[in-house]
């Protein structure tokens, strides 16, 4: 693969063909104005001289008209043909006939002024008609102004390279000098986690773009460290969470495989190896489903949900486990609709996680109680237990995954919570936590009514 000419080496190269394409149209503008206006100065005097010589003609006929000597030293002279009838010039002026070159026979059929080829060299003539018949001719050679405008061209093409040159180094110089923030950016960039210690940008006043564009990048690192450090974390969490139930079903099956036993050992076995694999499945599938809301990537349209619907089903749901627990589940549910604007079962999780932190936690005798109300354009839900409660300490830190609060017995993963803030923050809802009278958790989530 071919190797790109340096951006500096491109930019300088512009900067020349461009001064280059500059002073060739600069040197064409100023050539046809120059032309233009040496011409038009000509005109003028072919104008001036054929008045003249119609005046004298007219007052002295088959006189010869008399030289025109106006600025002989930086004009070209004058010169005059007479055409009588279709023969040659019967008179010619100025130079003389031996020193008048002979034009071409259409001029003096043509009134008017233009540029004609005499020889080798050009002129420039006016053709002017008399009322007697026959015709003046005035012209002038261009050969002053083509040795002007040649000397012109000569010396811009002798400059044109020069000044390509000049800047092409200029442009390289100024490129390399512009560029080297962004060689600054670029080697340190190379050391982004190379190091053992973070490596920043760090850009010094004035902050111009490439400074706010080296803040931005320190910003940035400064996010992706704390992604990682959060990854990180939760890796080793998971890890840790996971290893327990991995390291049971392992133990579980080497000693249901070392010696032969009784069929109901190998039943409870099989019950050990199960519920161990359903807590590692839950933690998988929790993690799973934190990972596609931190993402938003797939997360569902929101739609209309009925919060009372969900919260009457989750109840029926739990109400086997709370019995179970001993538990009385009690619930006041409004019989109408309490509209919440959420992806399909994502206010269906919610309610789950939340009804079995307080199922997990309360004491056997108490009651968990749910609540649902709608009031002041707010959709709410709110679950309290009778149980140990949560510490003021540990209420916003329990919102972060696989965190357990003081009071936690160890069979829970910490994802409850976790959850439940990441279902509110991806519904426009609020999560709170609080204490009841009695000591108790009370955990409660709001939602702006939909339009």
């Amino acid at each position: 693969m071919s190797r790109r000419l340096s951006l500096r080496f491109r930019l300088a190269a512009i900067a020349g063909m461009a001064a280059l394409a500059a002073l060739v149209l600069v040197s064409l503008v100023v050539s046809a104005l120059l032309e233009r206006t040496l011409v038009g100065d000509i005109d003028g005097r072919l104008a001036s001289r054929s008045r003249v010589v119609l005046t004298e003609l007219s007052e002295a006929p088959g006189t010869e008209p008399r030289a025109d000597n106006q600025d002989p030293e930086f004009r070209e002279p004058l010169l005059v043909w007479r055409f009588v009838g279709s023969g040659t010039p019967s008179a010619v002026g100025d130079l003389g006939p031996s020193a008048t070159p002979t034009l071409p026979n259409e001029v003096r059929l043509r009134p008017g002024t233009r540029t004609v080829a005499v020889g080798s060299t050009r002129f420039r003539v006016q053709t002017t008609t008399q009322p007697a018949g026959g015709a003046i001719v005035v012209g002038a050679s261009l050969a002053s102004l083509d040795h002007t405008i040649g000397t012109l061209h000569v010396v811009e093409s002798l400059l044109g390279p020069v000044l390509a040159v000049l800047a092409f180094a200029g442009g390289y110089l100024f490129a390399r000098a512009a560029l080297e923030p962004v060689e600054t950016l670029r080697r340190t960039a190379e050391q982004v986690g190379r190091e053992p210690s973070p490596t920043r940008f760090r850009p010094t006043p004035p902050f111009d773009e490439l400074g706010r564009l080296a803040a931005t990048f320190d910003t940035m690192l400064d996010r992706l460290d704390r992604v990682r450090e959060r990854q990180d974390q939760i890796s080793a969490d998971a890890s840790h969470e996971l290893r327990t139930p991995l390291a049971a079903v392992q133990a579980e099956a080497s000693l249901a495989l070392r010696q032969q036993r009784e069929p109901s050992e190998y039943q409870e076995s099989l019950r050990l190896i199960v519920d161990e694999a359903r807590r590692m499945a839950g933690v998988v599938d929790s993690l799973l489903w934190l990972a596609r809301s931190d993402r938003g990537e797939t997360a569902p349209a929101p739609v209309r949900e009925d919060l009372s619907e969900v919260a009457r089903l989750a109840v029926r749901r739990f109400q086997p486990i709370a019995e179970s627990r001993q538990l009385d589940l009690r619930s006041w549910v409004p019989n109408g609709p309490v509209p919440v604007s959420a992806p399909d079962r994502w206010l269906g999780r919610l309610v789950d996680v939340l009804l079995d932190n307080a199922c997990r936690y309360a004491p056997a005798g108490t009651t968990v109680e749910l609540l649902v109300e709608a009031t002041d354009g707010r959709s709410s839900l709110r679950i309290t237990d009778h149980g140990p409660g949560i510490a003021a300490e540990d209420r916003e830190r329990l919102r972060q995954r696989f965190v357990r609060g003081s009071e936690a017995d160890g069979s829970g993963t910490g994802l409850g919570l976790a959850i439940a803030e990441a279902v509110a923050r991806g519904t426009a809802g609020q999560v709170q936590i609080g204490s009841g009278a009695d000591g108790g958790a009370v955990v409660s989530v709001s939602w702006p009514k939909p339009a």
